[in-house]
């Protein structure tokens, strides 16, 4: 069961990081009246894939400034996954 519970946990994160992408690209693709939230939110941070999909919606919509905060987290939480210290 616990098995059952990590697929599911992993299963919504993937969810999660794919659905960024795809609103990444209706942005840039000039739908971006189709992306329901387009203010990343806490758990947009939490993972560098979600940061960045996060950072390219913004330079999409010309956020180039919350683009590079987000775009820092992305690098930053992705050296604290590689466990590397000189990103």
């Amino acid at each position: 069961m616990a098995s059952q519970r990590a697929e599911v946990e992993n299963e919504d994160v993937d969810l999660k990081i794919n659905n960024g992408a795809v609103d990444a690209q209706l942005e840039w693709a000039n739908l971006g009246h189709l992306v329901k939230n387009k203010k990343p939110g806490r758990e947009d941070l939490q993972a560098f894939e979600t940061a960045y999909n996060a950072a390219c919606g913004s330079i999409a919509r010309g956020e180039l400034g919350q683009a590079e905060v987000l775009l820092k987290r992305s690098k930053g939480e992705r050296c604290r996954s590689l466990e590397q210290n000189d990103c």
